[in-house]
């Protein structure tokens, strides 16, 4: 198992500046894990606000979820998925 760290450590750098595609419900966010990436990779995500990001990992490998300026560290079975609540975040 190997930590997974493209582009998502940014998610709490650039909070305020992060794309909606990922947005399913009010302040709900979905990162899907697939081949080893995060995709999207940058979520518009409001600031002042907590939200629910929710990551799925379509691979069959276990992956970590690590970001240290969220200060999250988690586990994603193979074919599972986790929530992260996170904020809330500054502009």
């Amino acid at each position: 198992m190997r930590p997974i760290r493209n582009g998502l450590a940014m998610l709490a750098l650039m909070a305020g500046l992060l794309g909606s595609a990922g947005a399913q419900a009010q302040g709900v966010f979905t990162i899907t894990l697939e081949n080893h990436r995060f995709s999207p990779e940058t979520l518009d995500v409001p600031a002042g606000q907590k939200i629910e990001l929710r990551i799925v990992n379509k691979d069959k490998t276990p992956e970590e979820f690590e970001s240290t300026s969220l200060r999250r560290e988690k586990i994603v079975t193979g074919g599972g998925e986790i929530s992260v609540f996170v904020g809330p975040l500054r502009p």
